[in-house]
């Protein structure tokens, strides 16, 4: 991020929520109540140049950010600037919109400009009040915290299957990082190597509009991948549900707070059973 923008903005002193790509901080100046700072983290000047991973997850900060400001202070309508006419750096001004006085440690504060368009210079004029707000919000935010889900797989001929278990898993987390087979693994955990290379299936189910970020899976070790991605919901096939193996995994993953989940796998069709029919076409 740049220097200059990040000491202007103060957004590690006011940061509310920290996302893969992006922070979520309180704004120091406060034209309304619940002002807010949404910015990217790395350095960036043109918003055409941020990815289409930075660009996916506007998604679930847009959604946080609106269900933290309704739970806080039940805004009628939100103010989003894009500008960067002053300050070099990728990022956006929340402003919740009221018809009505907010109440904040025990004042009032009115949308002076309500229901016109903001006026950018009408600043609320008192000391430390984006501290107020920040205390309020980060209050609400333990209550609205971001659900990592995990899954890992070959992915090898993607098919419905896939999709069906990537989708499930969405619906049950905010973000969902996906593992993707290595070629080594698949080959010492199956003795076979996939059809598809490694890179190929990677790019296949990143471009899944359901995942949010793909890694490598290179260790069959869960503990590992907890590590490094501190998720809080695992998604497993349930042909392993039940298993001395996996009843021992729900007990040690539970003593950190992580759920594991299953999921049926899509009956109708497997990368088994399409490698088999391709062999066939071959001979």
């Amino acid at each position: 991020m740049n220097i200059d923008f990040d000491r202007k903005f103060r957004i590690k002193d006011l940061e509310l929520l920290n996302f893969n790509y992006w922070l979520l901080s309180v704004r120091p100046q406060q034209l309304t109540i619940g002002s807010l700072v949404i910015a990217l983290k790395r350095s960036c000047s043109n918003l055409s140049d941020i990815t289409s991973e930075e660009s996916k997850e506007l998604s679930l900060v847009f959604s946080k950010t609106e269900k933290l400001l309704k739970m806080s202070f039940s805004y009628n309508k939100i103010n989003y600037l894009c500008l960067m006419m002053v300050d070099n750096q990728v990022h956006f001004h929340v402003f919740p919109r009221y018809d009505k006085p907010i109440a904040l440690d025990g004042k009032s504060y009115e949308d002076s400009s309500w229901p016109k368009p903001l006026d950018l210079t009408n600043v609320i004029e008192e000391d430390n009040i984006e501290l107020k707000v920040l205390k309020l919000l980060k209050e609400q935010s333990v209550k609205e915290k971001i659900v990592v889900g995990y899954t890992t797989g070959v992915y090898d001929l993607f098919h419905i299957g896939h999709l069906n278990i990537l989708r499930k898993a969405k619906y049950e987390c905010d973000r969902l990082i996906v593992g993707v087979t290595t070629d080594e693994l698949s080959l010492s955990r199956k003795k076979k190597t996939p059809v598809i290379p490694l890179a190929e299936r990677i790019e296949i189910v990143k471009n899944i509009s359901f995942v949010d970020e793909v890694v490598h899976q290179d260790t069959m070790d869960k503990f590992i991948a907890w590590e490094k991605y501190k998720f809080d919901k695992m998604f497993v096939g349930s042909d392993w549900k039940g298993t001395e193996k996996w009843n021992q995994m729900e007990k040690d993953f539970a003593k950190i707070g992580v759920e594991i989940v299953y999921f049926p796998y899509t009956e109708s069709t497997s990368s088994t059973l399409l490698r088999s029919v391709l062999y066939d076409i071959v001979k």
